[in-house]
């Protein structure tokens, strides 16, 4: 564990939480923490306790440390952070679902479309996340079309529609501010020139002129008119985020991001923290290496009632149980790790209640 102070905060790298680098010198894969939110329907809290008293050994609760003596010392710490000393851990590893007498054979049939997965969608698409903070360069047009056909119909039509300004207050409004204050501070803020530089691209692109005399390829209008989106549906992942600050703990970022995305509450939840995460490495379209570290969580809410309608809808689009069989086609083809985490979590639920479901049949 670390703390934050004014001595050795700049020691301590915000991607990895390693000591004597800061995040641009890192050379591990930027970051984000995650939970795997499961729930088993029609079954309430039997079989949610069942997998929390095999699975848990803490609460699941959250702190912010703060010394009595000096208040600038900080610390962000779960109650989930490790299992006792001398306890195993269980790894997911499962490849199959076993089974050796008829009754297993129908307890999976029972169970195999109960185990629902918690997934959210993004508000808006990666491609038009990069496109607004002008991730591209202007005369690579192989980058552009990319963005666009990551983008949905109705972005590309907003970025048809609207000045760059208009395109910013809309990615960029979250406190409901008015268009001349939210612009004035953004460029005029720390990202000012990330925003600048993605204005000034925007306007080179959208102005004929520079296709006329061959300073870029092409024009905006000719990635408006020529370029379709890739997907029909929105992209489905699972709720996750970076680290806040440089002494927050892994799973305390996990359990942050998660509540923040998702409207839950730490008592909705419980992490199954002797599980040991399971990580996900992904190279992104701006070549950029990712990791994503999730924790296993079983629901505790009841699983008759709906409790979806109070997620971060400045960075959520929609949240949404799925079945096993509706999140593997709802994740892109191109995140097979991301299907290869479902299919482990699910085979691993499926096996343990076949096998140690001792109330069914």
């Amino acid at each position: 564990m670390e703390y934050e102070t004014k001595y050795n905060k700049k020691k301590i790298c915000i991607n990895c939480g390693k000591h004597d680098h800061e995040f641009k010198l890192c050379r591990d894969p930027i970051t984000s923490f995650g939970i795997v939110n499961v729930k088993i329907l029609d079954c309430y809290d039997d079989k949610n306790n069942l997998f929390k008293s095999n699975f848990s050994t803490k609460k699941n609760v959250k702190y912010i440390l703060t010394s009595r003596k000096y208040s600038y010392v900080k610390c962000n710490i779960t109650d989930c952070i490790r299992v006792n000393e001398g306890t195993n851990n269980y790894k997911l590893d499962n490849e199959s679902i076993k089974y050796n007498v008829e009754s297993q054979i129908q307890k999976f049939c029972y169970y195999k479309n109960k185990v629902l997965f918690l997934m959210v969608s993004r508000r808006f698409s990666i491609g038009f996340i990069e496109f607004v903070r002008g991730k591209y360069q202007v005369t690579d047009s192989n980058t552009i079309i990319k963005l666009f056909e990551q983008m949905s119909a109705n972005e590309i039509s907003m970025i048809q529609n609207n000045s760059y300004d208009d395109l910013l207050f809309f990615f960029l409004n979250k406190n409901n501010e008015t268009k001349e204050n939210l612009l004035h501070n953004t460029y005029n803020g720390k990202y000012s020139l990330e925003y600048l530089e993605a204005k000034n691209k925007f306007d080179m692109l959208s102005d004929p002129e520079n296709e006329k005399n061959g300073t870029i390829p092409w024009g905006l209008n000719f990635y408006i008119k020529n370029i379709k989106p890739k997907w029909k549906t929105v992209e489905w992942g699972f709720p996750k985020g970076r680290r806040g600050k440089r002494t927050e703990e892994n799973l305390s970022c996990a359990c942050r991001e998660f509540e923040e995305e998702t409207g839950y509450h730490s008592s909705d939840y419980h992490i199954l923290n002797r599980i040991e995460p399971i990580e996900e490495y992904l190279v992104g379209t701006n070549n950029v290496n990712y990791k994503h570290i999730y924790y296993l969580a079983i629901d505790m809410f009841d699983p008759n009632q709906s409790k979806l309608s109070n997620f971060d809808e400045y960075e959520i689009g929609d949240v949404k149980w799925f079945t096993f069989d509706d999140a593997i086609k709802n994740i892109r083809p191109y995140h097979v790790g991301k299907k290869c985490i479902l299919t482990k979590i699910y085979m691993f639920i499926i096996n343990y209640l076949v096998w140690h479901d001792e109330y069914l049949l």
